[in-house]
């Protein structure tokens, strides 16, 4: 969870100024769903 963990926390650096949160949220689904299927 430590990888999750610090993948979130990369992705919100780089998001930083974006408006949008929305896509924000598509990213982080994007980034999981590689390992997660629900």
């Amino acid at each position: 969870t430590e990888g999750i963990n610090n993948k979130i926390k990369v992705l919100k650096r780089q998001m930083y100024g974006f408006r949008n949160d929305e896509f924000f949220t598509l990213k982080l689904y994007a980034l999981h769903d590689k390992r997660l299927r629900i």
